[in-house]
């Protein structure tokens, strides 16, 4: 967990927050939510359009090595 969410629970567990803080702590989770992962089904897609496209980078660079030029 991020440092500045740890240190504001903690002190919220002693006393109550000043309002700077429940700011503070607003905007860090804030900031989480917005740094998640997308979602597995749309990673698998991206691979899957790299893997295709490092397939052709391929492709290429054997057809450069036979001809012993680009296209």
């Amino acid at each position: 967990m991020d440092s500045i969410i740890e240190r504001t629970l903690d002190t919220a567990s002693k006393r109550a927050l000043y309002p700077e803080e429940i700011k503070r702590l607003s905007a860090s989770i804030r900031a989480l939510q917005n740094n998640q992962m997308p979602p597995e089904d749309e990673l698998v897609r991206r691979i899957k359009e790299l893997q295709g496209k490092l397939d052709g980078c391929r492709a290429r660079v054997k057809k450069c090595e036979r001809n012993g030029y680009p296209d």
